[in-house]
């Protein structure tokens, strides 16, 4: 393959998506600082020519077959997703939209989105673009909440691209600019977890790396936090699903703890410890598992004591009992405790939660029951959570917690329908929008 230009896209895919190295290793390979790298991989120089494209040349003809399909592959998606929504306009999307009211509920994270890749990123900037950034995060926020991620990843991928733009190309103050980077590293955080919940997996990665570079470039602990737990959840959701190593998580987790380790008591540590406990339970490593639970609900409770919800980051206040329960139940199903792992469920799906959260627990509550050998509770409890996704719930995170229930009920005849209507959603991804 020939690279006619080298940006800031080829010059990424090559190190994260090829190599697979840090800029530091990159820096070594073609014998240039990493400073360097990260002023490419950032758009400071808008094409790279002479000496270092030769040496970027000179790698790429290197790449192995498996390299080089990883590298095509990146640019192919990193290309695609540069024009997502490039004629949108708020009057066409209103008039494709009136009568689809699942659409209607993302109407305002596209047109935000789409409104926002319209503006000049090489103008000056202040406070009010990073609030813009800002809103359009909580607005995903609000969007997931109600209907998982698959509806709403293109229109993210979008807002983050404007906001990369800035990043790159517009002029601030030094304020601003820490301020800048912090939003759009906390929204391709939340990019991210919308691609994971979508099984978008290459493009969550490419997310949570680009988050954690904007978080040390400004040295912000809590983004720092934020991306690593939202990540370390992949490889856990992977290794559960036959194709990853849940050993991953453990040093993302590690690095949150550390960037945390002065902050008082705080639903962050909760959550820093449900992870750890998330990878440990994966792992078969059952007195892992029950330390780590333990210590989350040591700092939950702590947390309640000290730390009004409404004093801590809006990307935290999902950090309750429901969601340390839920946790706890999945770890006991992946330690063998299957009976606990459904007590805990059973609990869980009477607390109040949002329809995403709520259609989630019900389907690892479904497939609890089908490990436990109960097939007719299995299907009784799936149902509903079928028809969520087939009408609001736009989740193929939630349709894969529901394959053990499909597969138990296989042979089961009274479970046709159930089979044909999970296959259908199977096939076009879990989508209903």
């Amino acid at each position: 393959m020939i690279v006619k230009t080298w940006t800031a896209v080829e010059v990424r895919a090559l190190r994260v998506a090829a190599l697979r190295m840090t800029r530091e290793q990159l820096a070594d390979v073609l014998g240039w600082g990493a400073s360097t790298i990260q002023k490419w991989e950032h758009g400071a120089t808008r094409s790279i020519s002479g000496d270092r494209a030769d040496a970027l040349d000179k790698t790429l003809a290197d790449l192995t077959p498996v390299q080089l399909e990883r590298f095509t592959d990146a640019l192919t998606e990193a290309r695609a997703t540069q024009g997502v929504h490039p004629g949108v306009t708020v009057a066409t999307l209103a008039a494709e939209e009136e009568d689809d009211d699942m659409r209607r509920r993302t109407f305002g994270t596209l047109a935000v989105a789409a409104a926002a890749t319209t503006l000049a990123p090489a103008a000056r900037i202040g406070r009010a673009d990073v609030a813009r950034l800002e809103a359009i995060s909580a607005q995903l926020e609000s969007d997931l909440q109600r209907q998982g991620g698959a509806a709403l990843v293109d229109g993210a991928v979008a807002a983050l691209d404007y906001g990369l733009a800035l990043v790159d190309g517009a002029t601030f103050d030094g304020t601003t600019g820490r301020a800048l980077m912090s939003a759009v590293g906390n929204l391709a955080t939340q990019t991210g977890w919308l691609a994971y919940d979508a099984d978008r997996h290459g493009l969550a990665r490419r997310c949570f790396t680009e988050a954690l570079s904007l978080a040390g470039t400004v040295d912000d602990d809590w983004l720092t936090a934020n991306a690593c737990l939202t990540a370390a959840l992949q490889p856990v959701a992977l290794a559960r699903n036959g194709i990853g190593s849940a050993s991953r998580a453990l040093p993302l987790v590690a690095r949150a703890a550390d960037a945390m380790r002065r902050q008082a008591p705080s639903r962050i540590h909760a959550l820093i410890a449900t992870r750890e406990a998330a990878a440990y339970g994966v792992m078969g490593d059952a007195d892992g598992f029950g330390r780590a639970i333990s210590t989350a609900w040591r700092e939950l409770d702590r947390a309640e004591l000290y730390e009004p919800v409404d004093d801590c980051p809006q990307w935290l206040r999902f950090v309750t009992p429901q969601e340390i329960r839920g946790h706890e139940a999945r770890g006991c199903a992946d330690v063998g405790r299957s009976r606990a792992a459904l007590g805990l469920y059973e609990v869980a799906i009477t607390e109040h939660a949002s329809p995403s959260n709520a259609a989630n627990m019900g389907a690892w509550a479904a497939s609890a029951r089908a490990q436990i050998g109960d097939l007719d509770g299995a299907l009784a409890q799936a149902l509903p959570v079928l028809k969520q996704l087939e009408s609001a719930v736009t989740s193929p995170r939630t349709l894969k917690a529901l394959t053990p229930v499909r597969e138990a009920l296989r042979a089961v005849p009274a479970a046709a329908d159930f089979c044909a209507r999970f296959d259908a959603l199977d096939a076009r991804g879990s989508v209903s929008a």
